[in-house]
């Protein structure tokens, strides 16, 4: 998709027009509501397909001011020194995928900011992705990342919370496609739930909602939550280490596995080769060879290792034969929820793929995929700015925050797709 510039001759000087911009600012437009590009010509909400000039990679001085507003008040309603228990709302974690989690988390966030609530996971919350004695880990998100508030539930609620999951479901909690993974955990807490709840307000804040993009509200809860701590830093650290890391990286992310069995009609499984195919427009634009590939199929990475167009990095880890092995057809959670499979190698493996993908330079992927959509937000919350990327199917969508919406399609098409 591709739309041409304008540029207005004014007292001798071409000055660029901005079509959706607040501001002009020499040859750069600030632009608004999800629009990019140096011309302001392209929204964030029907592209799938983003290969600018590399003189555009300039972070927006007006987004930063935003950011820098939203975050001072977030931190303040987070850490308040003296916590009031009536100010703490802690939520449930949703028993999907890891990717479909941390959206969850950003919808539930959103509510509580709404309603001037703090939020925090109890420990013991991320029975599936984190593993129950693992140094420095109490089973929530704190195993990988900065804690989101000083304030803490008390210990009767945190006794009260523990989800009764011993990965052996009961025939009720058994459907159609597998194991009821919500069952296993309580979805009420103090009387509201949070996670999945269509009465909550999940709006932005209204002092933003004149100049601002829910992409850009989803980037900053996102930028709060995914604070790596010191332990995952260096796990990161490590694994860049091994593969021999060196900028300029495309970051691919070719989801296989359950993703190719899934029931949503909309989600396609892709081939590798066309992943190679998009690949292939970055390295023609940008000269980019080094390929950071995160996937779920063993087969692709056989064939990545025999490619000599590109060069591979990849991670030798465990989690890609549990992914391609026996029950790859079945989802991830609900192999997890049995029993099947090891949760702290799971949850390291996913933290380390998204992580990993974030400090590449350049995306390929599915936005259908909520681990792909993490990786892709995650490099804009570093960049500061929108990078090159390629979509082999929807562009982006704002997850939990807006369920059963239209999304653009790269057939042109908007389709019904609960993202």
């Amino acid at each position: 998709m591709s739309r041409r510039r304008t540029w207005l001759p004014v007292a001798g000087l071409l000055l660029l027009y901005c079509r959706h911009s607040v501001a002009v600012a020499g040859s750069q437009c600030a632009c608004r509501l999800g629009w990019m590009g140096p011309a302001c010509d392209y929204h964030i909400d029907n592209t799938t397909e983003w290969l600018p000039e590399n003189s555009t990679w300039t972070a927006c001085p007006h987004y930063e001011e935003m950011s820098s507003r939203l975050n001072s008040s977030l931190y303040a309603l987070q850490f308040p020194g003296q916590c009031n228990p009536r100010k703490l709302r802690p939520i449930k974690l949703s028993g999907a995928g890891y990717g479909s989690i941390f959206l969850g988390v950003i919808k539930a966030m959103s509510g509580n900011i709404n309603e001037h609530h703090a939020t925090e996971v109890p420990p013991g919350s991320m029975l599936m992705h984190a593993a129950p004695k693992a140094e420095e880990c109490d089973q929530s998100p704190r195993c990988y990342f900065e804690p989101w508030s000083d304030c803490a539930p008390t210990a009767r609620e945190i006794t009260d919370f523990q989800p009764a999951y011993n990965g052996k479901p009961k025939r009720s909690q058994v459907g159609k496609f597998g194991v009821n993974v919500d069952s296993l955990q309580p979805s009420v807490w103090r009387g509201k739930e949070v996670v999945g709840a269509k009465r909550a307000n999940m709006s932005m804040p209204i002092q933003f909602k004149a100049t601002q993009h829910i992409f850009w509200y989803h980037l900053e809860l996102f930028r709060f939550i995914w604070r790596p701590n010191v332990r995952l830093q260096q796990k990161v650290e490590e694994a860049k280490a091994s593969v021999g890391w060196a900028h300029p990286i495309i970051a691919m992310h070719v989801r296989h596995g359950d993703a190719c069995f899934d029931h949503r009609a909309q989600r396609k499984c892709h081939k590798f080769e066309e992943y190679l195919v998009a690949a292939r427009k970055i390295k023609e634009r940008y000269g980019v060879r080094n390929v950071f590939l995160a996937t779920d199929d063993v087969d692709v990475m056989k064939a990545a290792r025999a490619s000599d167009e590109f060069n591979f990095l990849m991670r030798e880890t465990d989690s890609t034969k549990f992914y391609s092995g026996k029950g790859a057809k079945e989802f991830v959670e609900r192999r997890l929820a049995k029993g099947d499979g090891n949760p702290a190698m799971i949850g390291l493996d996913a933290t380390l793929d998204v992580e990993m993908m974030g400090v590449a330079d350049f995306f390929v992927g599915t936005m259908s995929s909520s681990l792909g959509r993490l990786a892709f937000m995650r490099q804009v919350v570093l960049k500061r700015y929108v990078p090159p990327f390629v979509s082999l199917d929807f562009a982006w969508c704002p997850g939990h925050l807006r369920r059963g919406l239209k999304v653009y399609h790269v057939n042109g098409n908007y389709l019904r797709f609960d993202c």
